[in-house]
């Protein structure tokens, strides 16, 4: 009998001592999923550009204000300044678009990340061959060219990249998310396994209840992480997939939260019997 007793108390240390390490283990995870949907808004705010900045248009009002030279040489100075503010931005949105690339392929590799993948690699390749074409015109640009040029290249970036860029900033941002769903799954599933141990307690149904509660938020946080995938797939904009994953991450904060409740109750039912 004290062999038992002794087995039974050693079994119970080691689940005490998996239910504060789980504990605190929801404790932290909710509390990251709440600075991770505070990133991912921030992120969908941010829109960084390849601009000029007034100095340089100032460039182009010094080579045609230089009364000192004849007007033709006033033209081709204008002219091989405002060439090289063209190859400026080119060179720059192109540094944007293989930054882009490459944190996009730096996710995760697993399926849902694939496939996601292979649906943008041909956009990287195209946008970049775009680029590296245009700017092999700069060079054969008369002055009113090179204007014409920059109104192009500002329309088909406002018109096709950027809204494309912000599309795949949030396939970044889901595919970063879904190592965070699969560990909420599986702190959800250890949760119902754990709650077994104080079934015959008197706070067994309550618990049950919370449990409940965490599942269905585990459920809702999945559901919109699918919704989030499928739209990303057929090219939603951007502002709409990203309030599905901010919705989502949403969803498993909460669920964390009723983790965090149900691991209190069920220790404290533990310390009790």
């Amino acid at each position: 009998n004290r062999f038992i007793k002794g087995i039974i108390i050693i079994k119970m240390a080691h689940n005490k001592a998996f239910l504060v390490s789980f504990f605190l283990s929801v404790f932290l995870f909710s509390a990251a999923s709440a600075v991770k949907e505070f990133l991912v808004a921030k992120a969908a705010g941010a829109d960084a550009e390849c601009v000029l900045s007034a100095g340089d248009f100032n460039e182009i009002k010094s080579a045609q204000g230089n009364v000192g030279i004849d007007y033709q040489l006033r033209i081709l100075l204008e002219l091989k300044v405002r060439r090289g503010l063209l190859l400026q931005t080119v060179d720059c949105a192109t540094d944007e678009l293989q930054k882009l690339q490459s944190d996009f392929s730096a996710q995760a590799a697993g399926q849902d990340a694939k496939d996601i993948k292979l649906q943008f690699a041909s956009w990287f390749s195209n946008t970049l061959n775009y680029y590296d074409l245009e700017r092999n015109k700069i060079g054969s640009l008369g002055l009113q060219g090179s204007k014409d040029f920059a109104r192009g290249l500002k329309s088909w970036r406002d018109g096709n990249y950027k809204p494309m860029a912000k599309i795949i900033s949030n396939a970044i941002l889901w595919s970063q998310n879904q190592e965070l769903m699969q560990i909420a799954k599986n702190r959800v599933r250890q949760a119902g396994y754990l709650i077994e141990l104080v079934k015959d307690s008197s706070e067994y149904w309550d618990i049950r209840g919370l449990m409940r509660e965490a599942e269905n938020e585990m459920n809702s946080a999945v559901f919109f992480n699918q919704q989030a995938k499928n739209m990303l797939k057929t090219y939603a904009p951007a502002d709409e997939s990203l309030a599905v994953i901010k919705t989502s991450l949403k969803s498993l904060a909460e669920a964390y939260k009723k983790l965090f409740e149900v691991m209190k109750a069920t220790n404290r039912a533990l310390v009790e019997k």
